[in-house]
């Protein structure tokens, strides 16, 4: 009897003591699990903030170049325009060199030329640019395709009537740019014939060469025969492995951005460049014949 009850006891004492291993290795078992589990999600959450400050700090610094691009060109041309004035030294006297330049269809010229690139340095360009227009002056262009391909080769017109027409350039369709783009090219082209035809030996020297955040100034001096000193500065800009010009700085502040956006500004009308075409094509048509 003595011996059942203490088998019995022995029995009850082992169940409880299997249990109570048993109940330890659950306990043990869940706070491992937790513990782990808590472990990785730390890990996964310091990951993530990490990819995640990453990501800011990236679009932090998209967003600020996108912002330079956007009005670091405006606030590097922003200028005060001074009024027009005529200068003592122009000369009332017509030349006829104009006269001797023939004058070929723009759309055709635009079509056929093949671009060089400028692979070298912006200074280059600025140089091409210059002996052209020395060229003008000494009446050495035979006709005015020769002229156009010295403009299209240097100046990039397109970047330049975006700035000048602003937000409305979203709303004109490819053909519409392409038209502007042709005739404004001619209006450059016209405008340097008129001026250059009525100076004499031309001399160009570069002052500066300056590296800007997104583009490059060049700043030159044009001396003439009567020991007058002009300022130019260009801004280029580099697109498709070529540096162009988009914008030139007449006196070192007067910007021809500035002053076009001025002048056009009356020609645009509800986001259209009908009337603003329309006046082109007319300035073109009269620059030579003054």
């Amino acid at each position: 009897m003595l011996n059942m009850n203490l088998q019995n006891l022995f029995i009850k004492f082992k169940g409880k003591k299997v249990f109570f291993f048993v109940f330890v290795f659950f306990i043990i078992s869940i706070t491992s699990l937790f513990y782990f589990i808590s472990i990785n999600t730390k890990t996964e959450e310091d990951k993530e903030k990490d990819e995640n400050l990453a990501i800011e700090e990236s679009n932090k610094e998209i967003v600020e170049q996108l912002e330079f691009k956007k009005t670091g060109d405006e606030k590097e041309i922003k200028r005060i325009i001074p009024k027009e004035s005529k200068s003592k030294n122009d000369s009332p006297k017509k030349t006829n060199k104009t006269e001797n330049i023939k004058e070929k269809d723009p759309k055709e010229v635009i079509k056929d030329i093949k671009q060089k690139k400028f692979d070298q340095n912006p200074e280059d360009v600025v140089s091409f640019l210059h002996q052209g227009l020395q060229k003008i002056s000494a009446g050495s262009f035979k006709n005015y395709e020769e002229i156009t391909k010295l403009v299209n080769k240097t100046y990039n017109t397109e970047k330049m009537l975006k700035m000048i027409i602003g937000e409305a350039w979203k709303n004109i369709n490819s053909n519409e740019k392409k038209e502007l783009i042709i005739v404004f090219n001619e209006y450059i082209s016209k405008n340097y014939i008129k001026r250059f035809s009525k100076i004499k030996d031309p001399v160009f020297e570069t002052l500066e060469n300056k590296k800007l955040a997104n583009f490059f100034m060049i700043k030159t001096l044009l001396l003439l025969k009567n020991n007058e000193k002009v300022s130019i500065s260009y801004l280029l800009t580099e697109k498709d492995e070529e540096w162009k010009i988009f914008d030139v700085l007449l006196a070192g502040s007067v910007s021809e951005i500035a002053t076009k956006k001025s002048e056009f500004n009356s020609f645009l009308k509800d986001g259209k460049i009908d009337s603003l075409l329309e006046a082109l094509r007319k300035k073109n048509k009269l620059l030579l014949k003054n």
